[in-house]
């Protein structure tokens, strides 16, 4: 096991879906937002099944500076991984 401290920033339930919010602070676009945070994400993504325990989650990176908000992909085997 891997012991991981943080915090996401939004964890909403609704019909058997959770959503995870992270919001960031960023020059950065889509695209950098989501490769430079892909091992957040698939913790956060992974942890919100287990804690919620869902199979379906749904990510989302809003990045206030620029003002955009984009889907992050949710690896299905990270989220089955967790209900284990």
């Amino acid at each position: 096991e891997v012991l991981v401290q943080g915090a996401m920033d939004l964890l909403a339930l609704k019909d058997g879906e959770c959503v995870v919010v992270d919001y960031k602070y960023s020059g950065k676009d889509a695209a950098q937002l989501l490769a430079a945070y892909e091992p957040q994400f698939r913790v956060y993504t992974a942890a919100a099944a287990r804690i919620a325990g869902v199979r379906h989650v749904r990510a989302f990176v809003v990045n206030i500076l620029r003002g955009f908000c984009a889907e992050v992909p949710v690896r299905g085997e990270d989220v089955s991984a967790a209900q284990k």
